[in-house]
């Protein structure tokens, strides 16, 4: 998939966001298992959280970068990679899916380091490397919480 714009690119990942939460609310209204409908009730505000950020981006101070064009833009596997990974919550065991939410972070990771190197300019690079970092924050800080819903 390319991207032509960098709002392209934070766009398509809030609606990713809004889906994700859309499935792990459906999953949570499916299962019966306590800590699986708690392990989802925490990913679902989780990706919520991440979303309202994201969109902190849309609304904020950055629309001179949002607006900037990607330049030899990367046509990336990620977003199909993400819908892979979507397909794969269908297993609904705490393991999987905190597996799987915990690959979705790492994928969202990657996407925005591919992207922050590719950048033709620093305003970009400095926005794609920090949504990285807030990523690989993320990852250990979802590996950190569902861990306790495997006990």
């Amino acid at each position: 998939m390319r991207f032509e714009q960098v709002k392209d690119v934070l766009n398509h990942v809030i609606a990713f966001h809004c889906d994700v939460a859309c499935d792990y609310a459906d999953m949570a209204a499916q299962t019966e298992d306590v800590r699986l409908k708690m392990l989802l009730a925490y990913l679902q505000e989780h990706v919520r959280s991440a979303r309202k950020g994201l969109e902190g981006y849309i609304h904020g101070d950055a629309q001179p970068v949002l607006n900037t064009w990607l330049q030899n833009a990367p046509a990336l596997e990620h977003p199909q990679l993400l819908d892979a990974l979507r397909k794969d919550l269908d297993v609904a065991s705490v393991d999987t899916v905190a597996s799987v939410a915990e690959k979705i972070q790492e994928t969202l990771g990657d996407m925005f380091r591919t992207l922050a190197a590719q950048a033709d300019t620093d305003g970009v690079r400095e926005l794609f490397s920090a949504l990285a970092a807030f990523q690989a924050a993320e990852v250990r800080r979802l590996a950190r919480d569902t861990a306790r819903f495997n006990s």
